[in-house]
C-alpha cells in the first residue's frame, strides 16, 4: 500500500490530509497468473504442465472475472470529514463526545475506502480543529479550512459526519442532509438515506441542510447525522464498535453503488 500524505504548515500548526491508493491486487495477480502459466509451459514436465495448466486457467479466469466486476471506488476521490475537534467537541451525553465518535467512524470509513482502491482524505486524524493558533475566531477559521480543503482535492464527493441532538430522548435514527439548489448532492442524499434507512426504527427522509460546509463548499457532498446521543437506544448501538464497523460498511458500499448507477447514466 502506497501512502501519499499532503501537509500544510498554516502559522504554527501542522495540518494532516492524508490519503492512501492501494495497489490493484486483482491485476497484478493477473500479470503474475500468466507470468507462471508460461513459465511452466516452457519448463515443466509434462504431467505438471497438464495439471499446472488447468489450475492456472481456473485461476486466472476467476481473476479477469473479478476485475471485470468493477470497483467504482478506484480512483474516486472520496473526502470524510469528521466534524467538530480540539475545543469544539460538538454535542455529548455525559463522557459521551461527538468528535471523538465522529472520528472514530470517519477512520473506519477511510480504512475500507483505502481498502477498496479508493483515494480518502481525512480533514483530520486526531483530536485537533483546522484553526491556526491565534485565529480571532477559531470556528470559522476551522470551517473554512476544510471547505478549502475539499474543494482542492478534485474531490469526486465528500462526507460530512456528524451527531444530533434533541431534547427528548424518543428521537433517534440517521439522516442525510444535502446542499441547497443542488440536484445532484440532493440525489445523492435521497440515495444514501434510502440504505441508511434500514438502520433507523422510523423511515427518515433526507432534507436540505443550512451548514456551512455544505453552503461554501463547490463540490458535491453532503452531511450525515448518524444518530441521536440524546438517545439511548442510539447511543448504545454508537458505543459498539461492531455497530460503527458495520455503519461505516453500509456507508462505504452506498457510497460505491451510487458511483455505479451514476456512471450508467
Amino acid at each position: 500500500m502506497v501512502l501519499r500524505v499532503l501537509e500544510e504548515l498554516h502559522n504554527s500548526q501542522n495540518v494532516n490530509l492524508q490519503t492512501t491508493k492501494n495497489l490493484d491486487y486483482s491485476k497484478f495477480f493477473c500479470l503474475f497468473t500468466i507470468f507462471i502459466l508460461f513459465f511452466i509451459l516452457f519448463i515443466g514436465e509434462n504431467i505438471l504442465k497438464k495439471n499446472c495448466f488447468l489450475i492456472l486457467i481456473f485461476i486466472f479466469l476467476t481473476s479477469c472475472f473479478n476485475i471485470n466486476k468493477t470497483n467504482y471506488l478506484i480512483d474516486s476521490v472520496i473526502f470524510i470529514d469528521p466534524g467538530h475537534g480540539g475545543n469544539d467537541n460538538g454535542t455529548s451525553y455525559l463522557d459521551v463526545f461527538e468528535d471523538e465518535l465522529n472520528l472514530k467512524l470517519s477512520t473506519i470509513l477511510y480504512e475500507m475506502i483505502l481498502d477498496d482502491g479508493g483515494i480518502c482524505y481525512l480533514s483530520r486524524v486526531s483530536d485537533y480543529d483546522l484553526s491556526s493558533m491565534y485565529a480571532k475566531n477559531h470556528k470559522i477559521e476551522d470551517l473554512k479550512k476544510r471547505v478549502q480543503y475539499i474543494d482542492s482535492l478534485n474531490t469526486t464527493l465528500f462526507i460530512s459526519l456528524h451527531l444530533n441532538y434533541y431534547s427528548s430522548s424518543k428521537v433517534n435514527g440517521i439522516q442525510v442532509f444535502y446542499q441547497k439548489q443542488n440536484q445532484e448532492s440532493k440525489e445523492l442524499a435521497i440515495f444514501l438515506q434510502d440504505i441508511l434507512n434500514v438502520e433507523n426504527q422510523r423511515k427518515k427522509q433526507c432534507k436540505v441542510g443550512d451548514y456551512f460546509i455544505l453552503n461554501n463548499t463547490t463540490s458535491l457532498g453532503v452531511l450525515i447525522e448518524y444518530g441521536f446521543l440524546s438517545s439511548e437506544y442510539d447511543r448504545q448501538r454508537l458505543l459498539d464498535d461492531n455497530y460503527l464497523n458495520h455503519l461505516a460498511k453500509l456507508i462505504k458500499s452506498s457510497i460505491s453503488e451510487y458511483l455505479k448507477n451514476k456512471l450508467k447514466y
